[in-house]
């Protein structure tokens, strides 16, 4: 088979596993922002405002910050297991998420006509050590497996995120941080139109 009618084969396949990992990533994407604005806007509350700092940034900084709040107070106390077996649950797929996100991606076939997904990624090397290239396969039932759980997660971290804000009404405080509109039709720097 010549390689057009290979791709014309495979364009819907493609174009699905595309489609499922922007589900995986937006899923990801949606339980990190609450991460952070959670401990932004609890950092608000008389209880926790000597935690405040900088909203911290990367994933596990985030995990931690939640974490802290819910070591260091005893007003969350009734939400402590529910939110640490998701934060659990959130780092057992980190490694998943570090290639969909960060990953390049590339559709391969084999000669028998198996397809799959393949993310490559580099990573730093550890102190005296060398550069790591990660390749990571996901056949497409794997990715439609994954998709299900993921929007199934953030779904459910969603729900109990919404019943923290109402229990600590923190939609009526902070964050203390200064909002930004992005517009991408403006020129870089001008964010006032």
């Amino acid at each position: 088979m010549n390689e057009e009618n290979l791709v014309q084969r495979f364009k819907p396949l493609i174009e699905e596993c595309q489609q499922l990992r922007g589900w995986l990533i937006n899923s990801f994407a949606q339980v990190e922002f609450l991460l952070g604005d959670i401990v932004c806007r609890a950092w608000e509350l008389p209880e926790f405002v000597s935690l405040r700092r900088p909203i911290p940034m990367g994933v596990g900084n985030r995990l931690a910050a939640l974490r802290e709040l819910l070591e260091f107070g005893t007003s969350m106390d009734s939400f402590k297991g529910q939110i640490e077996i998701a934060l659990t649950e959130f780092e057992r797929f980190e490694e998943v998420r570090h290639f969909l996100t960060h990953g390049f991606c590339s559709f391969d076939v084999t000669g028998a006509g198996d397809a799959a997904m393949r993310f490559r990624r580099y990573i730093p090397p550890k102190k005296g050590g060398s550069s790591e290239l990660l390749e990571l396969y996901m056949l497409p039932q794997e990715l439609r497996d994954a998709a299900g759980q993921w929007t199934t997660f953030a779904n459910d971290f969603v729900a109990l995120s919404s019943q923290v804000y109402a229990q600590f009404k923190l939609e009526d405080v902070g964050p203390s941080a200064k909002r930004v509109i992005y517009r991408p039709h403006l020129k870089p720097g001008d964010r006032s139109k």
